[in-house]
């Protein structure tokens, strides 16, 4: 299984088949995801570990915590947040036509794009991807 780093800490995808992957994402604590969007997917997320929060609806706040799911659709903005002293897990399924990368519009790019630069520069590979 892979293991592909981001600022915010990591994911593993779990299993892939056309239209569904699915995903473990681990957000550290005091970090987040970035505002963002996706065209041609649905994300299911179930809160396996810790407690975290989810951002819709412009500002609207949704507390996740261990067996809380939440169901974002279609171009719906959303940001996912570790506030806590403690690593968030959560299973994401994404379900569509695309389910890739690609299939994503940041609200804060340039943010990701300097976090991106400095692991980087901190000696992580071009891809940050670590097999196990």
């Amino acid at each position: 299984m892979s293991r592909t780093k981001r600022p915010w800490g990591y994911w593993e995808v779990l299993k892939e088949e056309p239209g569904r992957k699915i995903k473990l994402l681990t957000v550290k604590p005091g970090q987040s995801l970035s505002k963002q969007r996706h065209f041609k997917r649905t994300e299911q997320w179930l809160c396996i570990e810790g407690n975290g929060i989810l951002k819709m609806h412009g500002d609207t706040r949704f507390a996740l915590e261990p067996g809380e799911s939440s169901f974002i659709d279609v171009e719906e903005w959303h940001q996912l947040v570790n506030e806590s002293e403690e690593d968030l897990i959560i299973l994401e399924v994404q379900e569509g036509e695309e389910c890739t990368e690609e299939d994503i519009e940041r609200e804060d790019y340039k943010r990701i794009q300097k976090d991106l630069t400095s692991l980087n520069a901190d000696g992580d590979d071009e891809s940050m991807i670590e097999e196990d």
